[in-house]
């Protein structure tokens, strides 16, 4: 892998329209290379790929509709229309409206 340099942050930070100082940029050079280091040694990590962690299986029922009575919840609701709740109008179809 290739060195991380200064001009590299700079050119970074040019291409995302950011100030840096001097300061800021030798900092910010530190921390990423210290970033690209850590995963380094992440790379090095050996891992026993022979192992699955979960089976994945489905777990299928019946699916049955209940009736349940709305009327508790309805009385709830600070405007209701028979047996609907009534709520402000949330999208606007005008041509204005963008």
């Amino acid at each position: 892998m290739a060195k991380l340099q200064r001009n590299d942050i700079l050119k970074l930070a040019e291409l995302s329209a950011l100030s840096l100082s001097n300061t800021e940029a030798d900092a910010l050079l530190t921390d990423l290379q210290n970033i690209i280091s850590y995963v380094g040694q992440l790379n090095e990590v050996e891992l026993n790929t022979h192992q699955t962690a979960v089976k994945n299986q489905n777990v299928f029922r019946e699916d049955v509709a209940h009736s349940t009575d709305s009327t508790p919840l309805l009385a709830q609701a600070p405007d209701r229309f028979d047996d609907y709740f009534v709520v402000p109008k949330v999208v606007d179809s005008s041509k204005d409206a963008q």
